[in-house]
């Protein structure tokens, strides 16, 4: 029941780093490390629903394209010239 929370807690740190403004500041991994030990908690109480690494590279690498192509359309939208 828990793995939304873990999620939006994961979404939101990410979220945070990407918009810090201070570059050199080292990162926690105490949000990523959750999520880890939170992904091997449930994967065995329920391996039927895990989702192999090939489709799951399949999946991140779709939605990064499509991340960059909103962020270039979102430049192009909001650039002043």
């Amino acid at each position: 029941r828990l793995r939304r929370y873990v999620l939006t807690a994961l979404l939101a740190y990410a979220v945070g780093l990407l918009s810090l403004s201070r570059q050199f500041v080292a990162p926690t991994y105490l949000i990523l490390g959750l999520a880890v030990a939170t992904q091997g908690i449930t994967a065995t109480r329920s391996p039927q629903g895990r989702i192999n690494g090939f489709s799951l590279l399949l999946r991140g690498g779709l939605a990064s394209v499509l991340f960059l192509i909103a962020v270039y359309a979102a430049i192009q939208l909001f650039v002043r010239r």
